[in-house]
């Protein structure tokens, strides 16, 4: 019986031996070829540096954001609003069904640090903005409910949010550079996502 038999057949143990180690060793090799190819990409990635392109538009793209926001909740606090996290909270309840959410929900929507978040839930249930009841689902965690309250504020602080927003943006870029600037900034987060539209933050 040739090797092909034995290994085709297994007619007999010492046969039936030989085609489990060689089945091993084939395995092993494929196993080793894996990782040969993952420690090859993976060092690439580490050796990849960015260009001062790329660099230039991290710095930009982080100034730029910490500007615009520091402005923007400039203008609302000079309108006697508080800052755009109270907005941020009370909208993603306000669009929500029913107007509650699990709070591990609207942490990650908001991406506000769990510390952060339930001291500003804290705040906003003291003013009267949201509500905490039990997770019928899960005992060990909430659900954040707004009350109308709540929606009345956060109506109220659109129209000064808007205009901040079109003095700090929208009176800088045409419709076109803005939905271009909308496309290549959704691309670094979720390249797979349309762009959010202005209907989801008012």
């Amino acid at each position: 019986m040739t090797l092909a038999d034995a290994l085709v057949y297994g007619g007999e143990i010492v046969e039936g031996d030989l085609r489990a180690r060689i089945g091993l060793t084939l395995v092993s090799l494929s196993c080793y070829a894996c990782n040969c190819n993952y420690f090859i990409d993976h060092m690439s990635v580490m050796q990849m540096k960015p260009s001062e392109n790329v660099v230039g538009a991290w710095v930009q793209l982080v100034r730029t954001e910490q500007t615009i926001l520091a402005r923007v909740e400039a203008d609302l606090k000079e309108k006697g609003f508080p800052p755009l996290e109270w907005y941020d909270v009370l909208l993603e309840l306000d669009n929500a069904p029913d107007g509650r959410l699990p709070q591990g929900n609207v942490q990650s929507r908001v991406l506000l640090a769990q510390y952060n978040l339930c001291r500003l839930v804290d705040r906003l249930e003291r003013e009267g903005l949201v509500k905490r009841q039990p997770s019928p689902d899960d005992g060990r965690s909430n659900l954040l409910v707004i009350t109308e309250e709540g929606r009345k504020l956060r109506r109220t602080m659109w129209p000064a949010y808007a205009e901040a927003i079109q003095q700090h943006l929208g009176s800088r870029l045409t419709c076109e550079e803005a939905r271009q600037l909308a496309t290549l900034l959704g691309r670094l987060v979720h390249p797979e996502v349309e762009p959010h539209s202005a209907a989801q933050i008012r």
